[in-house]
């Protein structure tokens, strides 16, 4: 395996995604780099827009329209005519094999690849009835033909964020391919756990002797925001020092999911700080003393969770199987049932009337995202999955 390429549709610096994909190329580049390996990454240029921010009314119509069909029409076209152009870039660039993220834009690339015979390994973050919520009118049998699974079929091999989300594809793949489960990691040394967070609470105006509970994220309405604030609620009703510190962007449809800060009762202790970019994100994380993640879906490896643990915060969350692997109970941070918000609440002051505790919890978080749960364990695990695919796969790209 001499030429590696790596394709995704990321182009939003605010998405999630985007700190994957870069965070992950750095690490896997730096790999392909020791073993002599030319690896390149094909992407959207960069925009400057925000995902999710006021659309204009032309933005408005196109998005009315696309609920007539037309939003399939229009992947199918859009993405034959860019497989045209991917194929003339990979046969520039002649890679041995191919890697490339699964998305709604995915099939291209792929369509690219198997004109061409090169192997292709695919990465999932998410099945499909999650990967494109739509209300849309769709044309027969495309939602199939869209979708993940079949994405899967058409490649050589691939991984999934947790190993629930893996044993699903493994139960959908009918060829017997290698599907591996790969989780997402953390850069640690971005994250400094010795960083003091009094510059960030002193601008923000956190008293010192408060206890600083931190969400990162989008405030999505699947991020059940409203539990956060139910067991804030309680804490500031039983008379504690408390404050909520929450840092990310609240898009239009996310208003709702935020309104309750503003009731009263809870008003006056919950800080909102917006966007902070991913490289500073080390500063916000320093001032909280909790940090915590009330909701997330079955099979999620959450960025935001290795971050948190990462930094050395007391990190609560509700227990998925995806977050079991990451933390053990009661050992690198406290977990409860999902959805259940009276254990959450219970959590959540326990963290607040234990220092020692919090202290205890963050120090062996940040030991277990050293030793297995960096972006560079990441990659590794995905260029072994890819020399296994090179090395069984007797496909001869025609360039």
């Amino acid at each position: 395996m001499k030429r590696v390429v790596y394709a995704h549709y990321q182009k939003f610096e605010r998405d999630g995604s985007y700190v994957h994909v870069t965070k992950f190329s750095e690490e896997f580049g730096g790999i392909c780099d020791e073993q002599g390996i030319e690896f390149t990454v094909m992407a959207p240029p960069l925009e400057t827009g925000v995902p999710g921010q006021k659309k204009s009314f032309v933005d408005r119509l196109k998005s009315r329209l696309a609920q007539f069909y037309i939003s399939d029409i229009k992947a199918f076209l859009v993405q034959s005519k860019r497989m045209l152009e991917e194929r003339r870039q990979l046969k520039e660039l002649k890679p041995d094999l191919v890697l490339t993220r699964f998305d709604y834009n995915t099939f291209s690339i792929i369509w690219a690849c198997r004109s061409l015979n090169i192997p292709v390994v695919l990465e999932i973050n998410s099945p499909d009835h999650e990967e494109r919520e739509v209300n849309y009118l769709r044309v027969p049998g495309a939602e199939h033909f869209f979708s993940s699974t079949r994405a899967l079929s058409l490649c050589d091999g691939g991984f999934a964020v947790s190993n629930v989300l893996t044993e699903e594809y493994k139960v959908e793949s009918t060829r017997g391919l290698p599907v591996h489960s790969i989780p997402n990691g953390v850069t640690v040394e971005q994250f400094d756990p010795h960083m003091s967070g009094a510059p960030v609470r002193e601008e923000l105006g956190i008293d010192e002797d408060e206890v600083v509970i931190g969400f990162v994220g989008s405030f999505a309405p699947w991020h059940r925001m409203d539990m956060l604030f139910d067991s804030f609620s309680y804490l500031i009703g039983q008379g504690y020092k408390v404050r909520l510190l929450l840092v990310g962007q609240v898009k239009p449809e996310s208003e709702e999911s935020v309104a309750r800060a503003n009731q009263s009762d809870i008003k006056d202790h919950v800080t909102f700080a917006g966007f902070v970019p991913s490289n500073e994100i080390d500063k916000y994380l320093a001032a909280m003393d909790i940090t915590v993640l009330q909701n997330s879906a079955y099979y999620c490896s959450p960025l935001k969770m290795f971050e948190y643990m990462a930094m050395e915060t007391a990190v609560l969350s509700l227990g998925t199987e995806p977050v079991k692997e990451m933390l053990v109970d009661g050992e690198e941070g406290l977990l409860f049932p999902p959805g259940d918000g009276e254990a959450m609440t219970q959590a959540l002051t326990k963290l607040v009337e234990d220092k020692e505790l919090r202290e205890r919890l963050g120090k062996a978080a940040r030991e277990r995202m050293v030793k297995e749960f960096t972006w560079r364990h990441n990659a590794e695990k995905v260029y072994d999955l890819l020399n296994e695919v090179y090395s069984t796969s007797d496909k001869v790209p025609n360039y």
